[in-house]
């Protein structure tokens, strides 16, 4: 993904919107859940996008992201954004997204 393209950045913490402007140098609206999505506009264009935000932990779910794309028949381009939360959690991740 590059940020660059997009017009605004969404963030559900302060935590993460300090990182995105530490990595990438943009500022990120703080959004906290309940979110008011009828006041979202549809996209003009579609991609086959899924992206996931959270600390790579157990109890996030990501194995199940990773899981469920692989089982799509029109294999969406996964990104996995986060912090660091268990090293042998993201290790086992790596090894499955791998496969």
């Amino acid at each position: 993904i590059n940020s660059k393209n997009a017009d605004i950045i969404l963030a559900n913490s302060n935590i993460t919107a300090k990182i995105i402007k530490e990595e990438w140098n943009r500022d990120a609206i703080v959004v906290h859940p309940f979110v008011e999505t009828h006041k979202f506009v549809p996209a003009n264009t579609k991609r086959n996008v899924v992206v996931t935000v959270g600390r790579f932990l157990p109890y996030k779910g990501h194995e199940e992201v990773v899981k469920a794309c692989a089982l799509c028949k029109s294999k969406p381009e996964l990104y996995l954004i986060g912090l660091r939360g268990s090293n042998s959690y993201l290790r086992r991740l790596k090894k499955l997204i791998r496969l």
